[in-house]
Formats: structure tokens, C-alpha cells, sequence
């Protein structure tokens, strides 16, 4: 379990406010803390060091650094994603599974969704473009929250740490516009809000064209495919990682 949190605008104070979001779900991420600034944008992550223990700390930019990646979870189809994603000639940076998320954005854009199998909920910055892209599993089993108001827009994988903010006011919310929840992203990018000069788009669909609001043999047959290949993609990990234990 990681934590991550980001601020689009703000102003110049968002480098104070982002570490006091993240030092609000600290629990998420024990072993280390790392941050990202620039004109636009302030993004922070707390991590829960389990792979790449010495190269693997975020947020994680391409070889250029105007693409950058954080990202709470772990895709299990990352060795083969790596494999062909370094046979296209992109260079790693770590050893870590999520850099992998990173390099095929790069190759497939929004696209990049429809070959991740895993759990996470990632946030990317393109600087070339101005655009921050947010996402979850085609499952919803990372959490991401988001508030948008006041000139900011602001996530977290948590609401406290959007409470840390000093653009929200603590209340009852009869509508929920207070810390709502991305839903399982997927394959359709809906367009987001604007600020200033930088787009936010959603990747909002459920995965497998599940997003259409049909109701039959269909539906159910493409979610029990998606199932059954985020059960095969967990099981290779565990594998892997016991076989790792053995030869130690």
C-alpha cells in the first residue's frame, strides 16, 4: 500500500500543502516520501517500499522528464510489459513494476489502460501538453479522491489528505462534491476541467466496454474474462516473488 496526492494550481503555496497532504496518510507509505514540482503542478507520494528497494522511489519521469508518473499499486503483467516496451528501445530508470505504466503512456496514451492488469490508481503529468490524467484499476481496488474548486483542483488516495488542504472547508455535504471518488478506469477519456493553461482528463470507463449499460449474457462473460486474467497476472506474481524466497 502507497499513498499519492497532487495539486493543479494553488499557486506557490502547494509545495507546503502538498507535504501537509502527504504527511496526513504517512500510515500508506512508512519508508520514504518523494515530490515533484514544477510551474503547474505539485505532486507528492508516500511509499510502502516492497519492490525495488533501492531505485524504485516516485514520482518517476521519463527519459526526457516531461512525462511523470505517480502510482499506488502493482501491475502484475509488468515483466512481459517490460520486455516489450525495452524491445521498443524505452529505457528503465528502476526495477520497479509501475515505471511500466510510465513507458507504455508514452507508447499508447490513454491507451495505456487497456494492457495493464493489476491494482493501482495512477496520476500522470504530461508537461509537453499540459494535461493531467488520472486513473484506476478496472476494478476499483486502489482508492483516488478528488476536489475541484476555489481555482485548484486536488487528489488523494485519501480524504483526509484533501481536508489537509486550505481550499476545503470541513462540513456536511448533502451533494458529495466533497471528496469524490474516481470510478474504475478504463478505455473512454472524458474530458476534464481546465486550469489555466492545463487539461484533466479521467479515464472513467470500465474496462472491456463494460461502461455500456447492457445487461446480458455479454456483460457477464467479458467481466469473468477480466477477472480471471487479473487472477492469472496475481498468481504469476506471488509466484515469482516465493521463487525468489527459495532461491534466497
Amino acid at each position: 500500500m502507497c499513498g499519492i496526492a497532487g495539486i493543479l494550481g494553488g499557486g506557490d503555496g502547494r509545495r507546503d500543502v502538498i507535504k501537509h497532504m502527504t504527511n496526513t496518510i504517512v500510515h500508506r507509505g512508512p519508508d520514504d516520501s518523494g515530490f515533484f514540482y514544477d510551474d503547474d503542478i505539485a505532486l507528492g507520494q508516500r511509499r510502502l517500499s516492497i519492490i525495488d528497494l533501492e531505485t524504485g522511489r516516485q514520482p518517476i519521469t521519463n527519459q526526457t522528464e516531461d512525462v511523470v508518473l505517480i502510482c499506488n499499486g502493482e501491475i502484475y503483467n509488468s515483466p512481459s510489459l517490460r520486455k516489450s516496451l525495452e524491445d521498443k528501445g524505452y529505457h528503465f530508470k528502476t526495477a520497479t513494476d509501475v515505471e511500466t505504466v510510465l513507458h507504455l503512456y508514452e507508447e499508447f496514451g490513454e491507451k495505456c489502460v487497456d494492457h495493464l492488469q493489476g491494482m493501482f490508481a495512477f496520476v500522470i503529468w504530461d508537461q509537453r501538453h499540459k494535461k493531467l490524467i488520472l486513473a484506476r484499476d478496472h476494478l476499483g481496488q486502489k482508492p483516488l479522491y478528488f476536489f475541484q474548486g476555489n481555482g485548484v483542483f486536488c487528489f488523494a488516495s485519501e480524504v483526509k489528505a484533501l481536508l489537509a488542504t486550505p481550499w476545503i472547508e470541513p462540513g456536511v455535504d448533502p451533494v458529495f462534491e466533497l471528496g469524490e471518488g474516481l470510478e474504475p478506469a478504463s478505455v473512454e477519456l472524458a474530458a476534464g476541467p481546465t486550469l489555466g493553461d492545463a487539461d484533466v482528463d479521467f479515464l472513467l470507463a470500465p474496462a472491456g466496454g463494460l461502461g455500456q449499460q447492457r445487461r446480458d449474457v455479454g456483460v457477464v462473460l467479458e467481466l469473468g474474462q477480466l477477472i480471471l486474467e487479473q487472477l492469472e497476472g496475481r498468481i504469476l506474481v506471488e509466484l515469482v516473488e516465493l521463487a525468489g524466497l527459495w532461491i534466497i
